[in-house]
């Protein structure tokens, strides 16, 4: 990852979890549990799943990725992704392991899974020793894509939830 590459990531790291944050901010325990009148996830379910993506798509990453000979950036696919991401029209169907199930007591311990997993997020990046352009990873929507397109889809995962908690809170009214 060169040093612009480096920067967009760490910027949309902050920008997502600055998303995320806002979203669920003022959100009471009893409203976080609330689930849309037409269904869906509540908050706090949203977050864990964000939290437990998050979790899993670093370890994607750093453990189960395979060598490939380096591929030179593809910026239109890598600026489908990024919009395909945040694009909440497009429903998508959350992976098994990465549904709601309750593992977090409440929204507030989701949260803070997903920050503690956020912040290694940065620190690999800002460390930067990988070269994300010489691995694959399967990502369980996108199919196979380099290191550095799945770190893309990883960064903007929280901000797509972030729009998610907005629907729903404005659903709720709260």
């Amino acid at each position: 990852m060169n040093e612009t590459e480096r920067a967009t990531i760490l910027r949309l790291l902050s920008e997502s979890s600055a998303a995320l944050e806002s979203a669920v901010n003022g959100v009471c325990a009893a409203d976080a549990a609330r689930k849309p009148p037409e269904g869906g996830w509540s908050v706090a379910e949203i977050v864990e799943h964000v939290a437990v993506g998050e979790e899993q798509m670093f370890f994607a990453l750093t453990e189960r990725f395979r060598p490939i000979p380096e591929a030179p950036p593809d910026e239109e696919k890598e600026m489908r992704l990024r919009d395909a991401t945040l694009n909440r029209k497009e429903k998508m169907i959350s992976p098994e392991p990465t549904r709601p199930s309750g593992r977090f007591g409440s929204l507030a311990e989701a949260l803070s899974h997903f920050r503690a997993c956020r912040a290694r997020t940065v620190h690999y990046v800002e460390l930067g020793h990988d070269n994300l352009r010489n691995r694959s990873v399967k990502h369980p929507l996108a199919g196979i894509v380099t290191g550095y397109e799945y770190l893309l889809i990883l960064a903007n995962h929280p901000a797509r939830h972030a729009a998610q908690i907005r629907e729903v809170r404005a659903a709720l009214g709260f």
